[in-house]
C-alpha cells in the first residue's frame, strides 16, 4: 500500500474519521461527512477530493489550513479529545457556534475560526492577554474557569466564550470602577508596578489589608476603598 495511493487515502480517511467498509461506502459516507459534492464522481474522484480535504495535499495532513491542523489546534486550545464528529459538536457548544443546518466540517471551520485568529479582539488574543495579565497558562477552557475565579467573575451558565469575554473586560477596562481603573490608581499612587496578582498582594502588604481568602480582584477593590474611601463595585 503506496503512499499516495488510493487504498492509503482511503485508510487515512477512515482512521481520521473513524469509519469503516469498502472503499464506495467510505467514500459516500466521508463526502456527507465533510460536505464534499458527490454530483457525478465516481469513488476514486470522491476519495481523491475527501483526502484533500483532510490533508490539504501535497503539504501533508498537518498542513496549515487542513482540516486536521484545524481539529488538532481546537483539541490543544480547548482541552478536547475524541473523533473528529465528537471534537465539532464540543467545540460548537463551548464556542457558542451555531450548529444548524452545518457539516462536521463547516462547524471545524467555524470553531477554529473562533480560537485560531490573532487579530485584536478575538478569542485567542483576549484568552493570551488574560494569560499575560494574571500570570496563567493551559488551555482556553482552564484559563477562562481559572480566571473567572481569580477574577470573582460569575461562572454559573457562562460558556467559555463568554467567560473570556467578561474576565477581559476586568482586566483591561479602564472606566471609572472596573478593575483595571481601580489597578491603575493604586500603581500611580504607591508606584508598584507588575501583574494584576502582583499589584493586589503589594498593595495590601502596603495598606494592611487583609488578604486571606481573597482573589486579587477583591484585593484591588478593598485596596482601592482604602486610597480613596469610594467603595465602587468590581
Amino acid at each position: 500500500m503506496e503512499p499516495g495511493s488510493l487504498l492509503h487515502k482511503t485508510e487515512l480517511i477512515k482512521s481520521e474519521l473513524c469509519l469503516s467498509g469498502t472503499m464506495l461506502a467510505v467514500a459516500t459516507e466521508a463526502a456527507k461527512y465533510l460536505g464534499v459534492d458527490m454530483d457525478g464522481k465516481n469513488s476514486a474522484a470522491l476519495i481523491n477530493e475527501c483526502h484533500r480535504e483532510l490533508a490539504s495535499e501535497p503539504a501533508g495532513i498537518e498542513a496549515p489550513g487542513s482540516l486536521l491542523r484545524k481539529i488538532i489546534n481546537i483539541k490543544s486550545e480547548l482541552g478536547l479529545s475524541g473523533t473528529v464528529l465528537a471534537i465539532a459538536q464540543e467545540a460548537a457548544i463551548i464556542l457558542g457556534v451555531g450548529v444548524t443546518g452545518k457539516n462536521t466540517a463547516t462547524l471545524i471551520h467555524d470553531c477554529h475560526q473562533e480560537v485560531a485568529r490573532m487579530e485584536a479582539g478575538s478569542l485567542l488574543r483576549k484568552t493570551e492577554v488574560i494569560k499575560s495579565e494574571l500570570g496563567l497558562r493551559g488551555t482556553m477552557l482552564a484559563v477562562a474557569t481559572e480566571a473567572a475565579k481569580f477574577l470573582g467573575v460569575d461562572i454559573a451558565g457562562k460558556s467559555t466564550v463568554t467567560l473570556i469575554h467578561e474576565c477581559h473586560h476586568e482586566v483591561t477596562g479602564t472606566e471609572t470602577g472596573s478593575l483595571l481603573y481601580k489597578m491603575d490608581l493604586i500603581k500611580c499612587e504607591m508606584g508598584l508596578s507588575g501583574t494584576i496578582s502582583a499589584v493586589a498582594t503589594e498593595a495590601a502588604m502596603h495598606l494592611g489589608v487583609d488578604a486571606t481568602g481573597k482573589n486579587s480582584a477583591a484585593l484591588i477593590h478593598e485596596c482601592y476603598q482604602e486610597l480613596t474611601g469610594f467603595n465602587l463595585s468590581i
